[in-house]
């Protein structure tokens, strides 16, 4: 899907935030490369020193399609895009409520029409203690906080959300089109 989604948007600018590995990060640069250019991808991490992100900028940047990629060393929550339009926005860095709440107020005014916001590890593992599952305001076993952030954001700002209920989920949110 994370390779699917740039081509069949035509995506132009994709947005991602986090870094850890870079597995997301180069599944976009390939299929970016599979399209005409100008293509581009941002990625904002502010703890681009841990060891496994600064593993990942130098496999990166070891890649032919590297000169898309543009890191942002800053936290995504306080940050202000100067870019274009966003095609396709992968919120990935802690998958708090909070979090993915600010990053979505920093980065809504900026998505295209046909954009789409998506993020994974948005269903709960059946390795999680189902105690940490706990919806305190209802008291059921429910999806984590990045479902409940993005389809609550999703519902209050007119977008519609889909949950694909694998090992570790994949919300996305879209606009319907009318």
């Amino acid at each position: 899907m994370m390779f699917t989604l740039p081509l069949v948007l035509n995506a132009k600018t994709v947005v991602e935030t986090g870094l850890s590995k870079g597995i997301s990060t180069r599944i976009f640069l390939e299929s970016l490369s599979k399209m005409s250019s100008p293509r581009e991808l941002h990625t904002y991490e502010h703890q681009v020193n841990r060891e496994d992100c600064k593993e990942a900028i130098e496999s990166i940047l070891k890649l032919p399609h590297s000169r898309m990629w543009t890191l942002h060393d800053v936290d995504s929550t306080d940050t202000t895009w100067e870019g274009g339009k966003i095609d396709l926005l992968f919120l990935d860095s802690d998958h708090s409520y909070l979090t993915i709440i600010k990053e979505l107020s920093v980065f809504n005014s900026h998505l295209s029409d046909k954009a789409i916001i998506f993020t994974h590890d948005s269903w709960p593992r059946s390795d999680i203690p189902a105690h940490m599952l706990r919806n305190s305001k209802y008291g059921e076993i429910r999806p984590t906080d990045t479902y409940w952030a993005l389809k609550e954001w999703g519902e209050v700002n007119g977008w519609k959300n889909v949950l694909f209920q694998y090992p570790e989920g994949m919300t996305l949110l879209f606009r319907e089109k009318s």
